[in-house]
């Protein structure tokens, strides 16, 4: 405390403190429960507003009725109210408001509960609820709704309050159904209180009525299948237990019941067999019970000598004829009439104690126990008997069944205990594609087994060797956008050809004319890969580096002369393509025209293609005249990228040699037909998979390898970047096919591919593949391959072997895609798909270490996929195709098939029961004729 100066030089002592405020820590409290208590605490400040930690303070209540305080500082609640609290400290005081309430806290049925009585009347105790507040004090004027939730019925007041106890009730009227009965309780605002549960019983029983078993028929002196039964039951339908039934043969003779009286059950049924009398003929026989509406209920029944005792053929076979042995069968025409599995056969001949009937067919139903019934003037009788169908699967081991009418899409397997295996496949074989149908496989067995099935040897690869990284993977990254940017500006290409102007006049001046020496400079007009009309062009100055034996090697001036192509760099490819590229091609797909009389391909390396994300491109604008299409530069050129600062030299250099092995086959392809004066193009899956296809040739060569079973060592050696160039775009887009995605850390497996993937067009919505406009190179390259290997060493064109079938492709100038194929092969395109379709997954095919003994179109003979696919994975994923599992049990497994693709399904295992496959499209109707249903034995 501040001393004050006295006058005389000393020091005044400080100030007393007084109490001048009080200030209580709560100034209202709410309490929801009689006892309820809150502590409330005061704080004394003095003249300067400093606390006094010493003051004393007093607690008073202005209603201690309603809740009282205690000295220090606990409030209580007594009652329902508001009061207010004091705090008092010398002459200065502080309040709080208290306001006391009782809130439900505990809502409980105390009263009422699982009653019994009889329906339609009133319990006898009353559904009582107790509604307390947190200290278990009753609170009263609580407003409780009372609601039937089951079984009907009703209560006598809906809404009730509280009385001072707490307490609500209401008297519940039970519903018309016996059974149980429920009730639930609520109070306003405050949710659920609980639920009353009654058991209704029936009323007295008011009437007995027929149940079932009436009008059946049967041999004379046999029990019938089914017993006789009646219902007693109250005025309100109930069921009355405990009431006995009395049971009666009223004609019949010689009859007779299993017993004449019965007690009705919890359901107030009661139930007795009959056996008919010895006598064919009507019989009859009743059930009652005194004084009982209804009493007594009559049942009839038809005693007869109809019998049948045997079929024959054991098994029948579907569409053949049988014999059904017995008796009572009557000649009369129309009289006797039979169901084969409830299908109406057609009855041949009828006599007294024998029916021939022609078996019906059935819709791939599998061998099985089936009922044969007789019926005689509304007489059935019946037997069970086997049948099954025409004929069952009976296929060597490596061989393929194919069935191309879509009505009879179905593969009967007979029940064996033997170990057997098979790839089932449904191949799409429309070129249109965008075509997109769905296929449901179902397989029905005897018996209707479900057993869950096992692990196929088709379904997983047997091996997880893993030669292919992600960084392997990722490198080749620049190929795969190069790829995807040519697929595009190709189809675009050929989408336009029809616009591409006039052929070059003989003995007008190219732009690269043949006395150019190196060192020239010339003007060359690089056509727009995105802007396909002729208008579209950057001309550009060209000096002339290089010129070989097949290639004269220009260079765009405006390149970038710190990273560009050295001498010997042109040197390199230049070698590359006279001693192998151009060697190999010219000898698969023969030579490309020379429109610009100069005998050499024109290679022009220039940094106007980087732009597009191309390694490189031809234009078949460049086939027609500059007269007619402006950005044509008159003859056979490839369009190279340069090296840039975002473009090593190493990538360049690296990929320069498969793109151009690739590229110059299209420079035959366009033009050739274009020589023929013909604007069919061939389909952009031709042109693609054609020149992939070339690159693996001129792989085989560079490397000098026999083309035999080649396999992934070679195909996949990424320790030689040569082997990688050649062979890695037709391999990886077949992986890709079979659905290895590698968007995914790790990679995985697409689950719709390849059913659900085309390769017929590079850009189509929806594709299930994650390859982009890829589908066309090595997909298509695949097929090609074996088109060579099946057909080459026996064609005769003008040119034999693969060589010949090669350059039929290009020459056959009025066709295309499947048309083309067909005409050069000589064999139909949906036998050729669906052998290729095996073969992609049979070829060199092992089962428990040994080879499967394919039948020759099932194999590739350059090429070991089993190989290169089963014993492959990238990054652990399996890279081969993963076929369904399709079970020798019930099952039905539905997918979308694309045009050009197949599905695949295994069937594996010993111990079978006969099952049946059958292939439908969504609906369960016949798929589309475009669609061939197949299979392979493999084991």
């Amino acid at each position: 405390v501040p001393q004050a100066c006295k006058s005389d030089g000393g020091t005044d002592p400080a100030p007393t403190p007084v109490p001048t405020s009080v200030q209580i820590s709560q100034t209202s409290v709410q309490l929801t429960a009689l006892g309820a208590q809150a502590t409330l605490t005061a704080t004394v400040r003095d003249q300067n507003n400093t606390p006094i930690g010493s003051a004393s303070v007093s607690w008073s209540s202005d209603e201690t009725g309603i809740a009282t305080v205690n000295a220090s500082g606990t409030v209580t609640a007594v009652s329902v109210g508001s009061t207010t609290i004091r705090a008092t400290s010398g002459s200065a005081s502080g309040s709080a408001t208290v306001t006391v309430s009782q809130q439900p806290a505990a809502a409980d049925p105390v009263g009422g509960n699982a009653q019994t009585g009889t329906v339609g009347q009133a319990l006898g105790m009353a559904l009582t609820v107790q509604i307390n507040d947190a200290g278990g004090n009753p609170i009263p004027e609580v407003s409780v709704s009372f609601a039937v939730t089951s079984g009907g019925g009703s209560v006598a007041d809906p809404t009730v309050p509280t009385d001072v106890a707490g307490q609500a009730s209401t008297t519940w009227t039970l519903g018309l159904t016996a059974g149980e009965q429920q009730v639930s309780a609520s109070i306003e605002g405050g949710g659920p209180v609980g639920t009353f549960t009654a058991t209704a019983t029936a009323d007295v029983a008011f009437s007995i009525a027929e149940v079932s078993g009436n009008m059946q028929q049967g041999p004379t002196g046999a029990q019938l299948p089914d017993p006789i039964v009646v219902k007693v039951a109250d005025q309100f339908g109930n069921g009355v237990q405990g009431e006995a039934v009395a049971f009666a043969i009223t004609d019949g003779g010689d009859g007779s019941l299993v017993s004449n009286l019965e007690i009705t059950d919890d359901q107030g049924e009661a139930s007795t067999q009959w056996t008919l009398s010895s006598s064919e003929g009507p019989n009859s026989a009743e059930a009652g019970a005194a004084g009982l509406s209804g009493d007594p209920v009559m049942f009839t029944a038809t005693g007869t000598n109809l019998a049948v005792t045997g079929v024959s053929p054991d098994p029948m076979i579907e569409g053949g004829t049988a014999t059904i042995s017995g008796n009572g069968f009557s000649p009369v025409p129309g009289n006797t009439t039979v169901t084969v599995d409830g299908v109406s056969a057609n009855v041949t001949s009828v006599l007294l104690n024998t029916i021939e009937i022609d078996v019906p067919t059935f819709d791939c139903r599998p061998a099985r126990m089936v009922d044969v019934v007789v019926t005689v003037s509304g007489v059935n009788q019946g037997i069970e008997h086997p049948v099954r169908p025409e004929a069952f699967v009976d296929l060597p081991v490596g061989q393929q069944l194919v069935v191309s009418d879509p009505a009879d899409f179905c593969f009967q397997f007979d029940a064996t205990a033997e170990q057997e295996g098979y790839l089932i496949g449904v191949s799409a074989v429309s070129e249109v594609a965008s075509s997109r149908t769905e296929v449901s496989l179902s397989s029905v067995t005897s018996s209707g087994s479900t057993a869950p099935p096992q692990r196929s040897m088709l379904a997983t690869p047997r091996s997880q060797a893993s030669p292919l990284s992600l960084d392997d993977l990722r490198r080749m990254e620049r190929l795969r956008r190069h790829r995807v940017a040519e697929a595009k500006f190709m189809a675009q290409e050929l989408a336009a050809s029809d616009a591409m102007g006039s052929p070059v006049a003989t003995g007008e001046r190219s732009s690269i004319p043949s006395d150019l020496m190196v060192g020239d400079i010339v003007s060359i007009r690089v056509p727009s890969s995105k802007d396909l009309q002729c208008s579209a062009f950057t001309e550009i100055q060209a000096v002339v580096r290089l010129i070989g034996t097949h290639g004269i090697w220009l260079e765009d001036v405006g390149n970038d002369v710190t990273v560009a192509l050295t001498l010997e760099d042109f040197q390199e490819l230049s070698d590359l393509l006279d001693n192998l590229i151009h060697a190999t091609n010219t000898q698969y797909v023969g030579a490309s025209t020379d429109i610009d009389g100069n005998n050499l391909i024109a290679i022009v390396v220039t940094k106007e293609v980087n732009a597009a994300d191309l390694a490189g491109f031809v234009s078949s604008r460049d086939l027609s005249s500059r007269a007619s299409c402006a950005a044509s530069d008159e003859g056979e050129i490839y369009y190279s990228e340069a090296p840039t600062q975002d473009r090593s030299l190493e990538d360049v250099m690296a990929f320069a040699p498969i793109v151009i092995a690739h590229e110059l086959v299209h420079i035959v392809q366009l033009s050739r037909r274009r020589a023929a004066g013909a604007l069919v193009f061939q389909s952009p899956w031709e042109l693609e998979g054609q020149a992939t296809a070339m690159e693996t040739q001129v792989g085989i060569a560079a490397r000098g390898l026999e083309p035999m079973d080649i396999p992934n060592s070679v195909v996949w050696d990424f320790g030689n970047l040569e082997s990688t160039d050649w062979f890695l775009s037709m391999f990886l887009d077949i992986a890709f096919y079979f659905g290895l995605d590698l968007t995914q850390a790790p990679p995985a497996k697409l689950s719709e591919a390849p059913w659900d993937c085309t390769w017929l067009e590079g850009d189509v919505e929806d594709d299930e593949c994650l390859i982009e406009p890829r589908e066309v190179y090595g997909v298509p390259a695949a097929f090609l391959w074996w088109l060579f290997d099946q057909f080459g060493p026996t064609f005769t064109g003008g040119v034999g072997g693969a060589e010949g079938i090669h350059q039929a492709f290009i020459d056959n100038s009025t066709l295309r895609g499947f048309e083309n194929i067909e005409a050069t092969i000589g064999v139909p395109i949906e036998e050729l798909l669906v052998q290729w379709h095996a073969a992609l997954l049979m070829d060199n095919r092992q089962v428990g270490g040994n080879e499967v003994p394919n039948a020759p179109r099932l194999n590739y003979t350059t090429w070991d996929f089993f190989s290169i696919f089963e014993n492959t994975s990238a990054g652990g994923t399996p890279i081969a195709a993963t076929p369904k599992i399709a079970p020798f049990a019930d099952q039905v497994i539905t997918l979308h098939l694309r045009s050009g693709s197949p599905a695949y399904f295994v069937a594996e295992g010993a111990g079978r029961l006969a099952t049946a496959f059958r292939a439908r499209d969504g609906m369960g109707a016949a798929l589309p004729s475009t669609m061939r249903f197949w299979l392979v034995r493999y084991q």
